[in-house]
């Protein structure tokens, strides 16, 4: 049977206790009206409760203590739970963990933020644990460092860039492409080029591209059904084109801001099954002598920084070429339109000490090329951003696009730089006159146009352009024509629309213009069959009336 054996000794406790093995032993307390404990410093020992059990005092615990389940401490206005099924402790918001005599150092959430408040003193993070180990701060947005409680100082943004501040002024901006100082930097020291800085390179005539801009176009603005290649209207830039659609070449006025033309290439008819010989490109020529600046394939060597403008609807990756006809070596690189907007782009090729110089002569030495479209004996290759020995699989390795491959297809192309060094500077803008005049060394015109090439100005049937000479004899005339500037080399002469082209005073209609010999760079001496012998010594004019009738003088690369 099971008892209840209250016991009492000298030293003064009292024992409840069941026999062992005797079964269950039950205390009912009374509810009200007496208390089965009193006095301060009772003392409890070996006792389980599948209840609640409710102490009004205070809880005085000697050795460790054992809580099974959910312990919920209760603030005046916020509770900290034990949450057992989350092992963690929770304060709830504004409850907070502070240290120090006077709560010095506070840590909560609020609702909304989390804060580490510190009251007094400093605030020092360490790590310690060693020279390989590292502290970091990691955050899913932006990171923002303020001074003096709400002055900015430092701002980290994801995907983004850094700022620096002084006084909440910006001083230092990381992007993309590098970094912007605002205000005065001061070093002891910088290394690299110092291109970007004070610039080792000049300023001007830096670009060695010839009409980069596309503002001159001797030729004409639009040359239409083009299936192959040459010089079609932008002075300097040559059409390279086999089995690869039909073209309009045109000067256009669709430009980025600051500029006045672009070439434009339109498909007019499309090869949407390119062959293995098909190749499309645009592209302009160099002088070796032009060259020699960048001391390529010697110890001096300097890089070469190319950077230009396209607008096309036709995404993808497009090739670029520089081609050293001098030591046959190819450098390409490759660029990718993802949008139908004006974009720059740009490309360095390392400074390249051992792969042969340039001549220093008049002679084409590179060429720089924008390949559109091309078969696989031209991509079937490896894109090198250096020069390697050249091969056509190399020349559009990479390439992903055939512009020729709808008629809706169109391309422009304006602001084609290359100069020396590894930054590409903001695109050389020279004057009209500058520009023409340098054309005129590869190409000129005498035309019956008022408006192409020194003229007089004048009505229908008035005497737009002349060249001054002499009747010779019985049976010709002879003229020299100075030309613009010296050319290359002595220029080859082509004449057309003959019925245009009159001998003044006396009003005779030549049958044929030719040179009495190549000439020289600096001028052209013409021969103009007549039968006016009587006139002999007479001064004389050869005229061109007619906007069609022109002689061009070419000594193109």
């Amino acid at each position: 049977m099971s008892k209840i054996k209250l016991t009492g000794s000298n030293s003064g406790y009292v024992e409840i206790a069941s026999a062992a093995d005797a079964g269950n032993l039950t205390l009912t307390l009374p509810t009200s009206g007496t208390a089965i404990l009193g006095n301060a410093g009772n003392v409890f020992s070996g006792i389980t409760t599948t209840g609640q059990l409710d102490i009004n005092g205070s809880i005085d615990v000697s050795s460790t203590s054992v809580f099974n389940d959910d312990l919920t401490l209760t603030g005046a206005s916020y509770n900290v739970l034990w949450d057992k099924s989350d092992n963690q402790l929770e304060f709830g918001d504004n409850a907070k963990i502070s240290f120090g005599g006077s709560s010095d150092l506070q840590l909560y959430h609020n609702g909304t933020d989390t804060q580490i408040q510190n009251l007094t003193g400093g605030l020092y993070i360490g790590n310690i644990a060693g020279n390989s180990n590292h502290v970091y701060i990691s955050t899913r947005n932006n990171f923002v460092v303020q001074t003096n409680l709400n002055e900015a100082a430092i701002q980290c943004f994801a995907n983004g860039g850094v700022e620096l501040f002084y006084n909440s002024s910006l001083k230092l901006n990381t992007t993309n492409t590098g970094a912007i100082v605002t205000g005065i930097c001061t070093a002891t020291s910088f290394s690299g080029s110092g291109e970007g800085l004070t610039r080792t390179t000049a300023y001007s005539h830096r670009n060695v591209v010839i009409n980069g801009g596309m503002a001159i176009a001797q030729r004409g603005s639009t040359s239409t059904g083009n299936t192959v290649g040459g010089y079609k209207t932008c002075d300097r830039w040559e059409l390279s084109l086999t089995s690869a659609g039909t073209w309009t070449v045109t000067q256009s006025s669709t430009c980025p801001d600051g500029f006045n033309n672009s070439i434009k290439l339109d498909c007019t008819t499309a090869n949407t099954s390119l062959s293995a010989t098909s190749f499309l490109s645009i592209r302009t020529a160099f002088e070796g002598q032009d060259l020699r600046r960048f001391a390529k394939g010697t110890t001096s060597a300097k890089a070469m920084t190319v950077s230009f403008y396209v607008k096309t609807n036709k995404n993808g990756t497009y090739a670029v070429e520089l081609y050293d006809v001098d030591n046959t070596k190819i450098a390409t690189s490759l660029y990718t339109v993802s949008n139908s907007n004006w974009n720059r782009y740009e490309f360095t090729i390392p400074a390249s000490t051992n792969t042969g110089q340039f001549a220093n002569d008049n002679n084409k030495s590179m060429s720089l090329g924008f390949i559109v479209a091309a078969g696989t004996n031209f991509t079937n290759g490896n894109q090198y951003g250096t020069f390697v020995q050249g091969s056509n699989l190399n020349r559009a390795a990479g390439l992903t696009v055939n512009l020729a491959d709808s008629t809706s297809n169109e391309f422009y192309l304006t602001g084609v730089q290359m100069e020396e060094g590894e930054i590409a500077t903001p695109f050389e803008h020279r004057t009209y006159h500058d520009e023409f005049l340098k054309c005129c060394r590869y190409y000129q015109e005498l035309t019956g146009n008022d408006h192409q090439h020194k003229g007089s100005s004048g009505t229908t049937g008035s005497f737009k352009n002349c060249v001054i000479g002499a009747y010779n004899g019985d049976a010709d005339v002879r003229v020299t024509y100075y030309h613009t500037v010296p050319m290359r080399v002595n220029p080859s002469m082509t004449i057309s629309s003959m019925s245009h082209f009159d001998l003044e005073p006396f009003d005779q209609e030549p049958s044929s213009v030719q040179l009495l010999r190549p000439g020289n760079t600096q001028s052209t001496l013409i021969i103009v069959p007549t039968n006016q012998g009587s006139h002999r010594g007479f001064a004389c004019q050869l005229t061109l009336d007619n906007a069609s009738a022109n002689i061009t003088f070419d000594s193109e690369l």
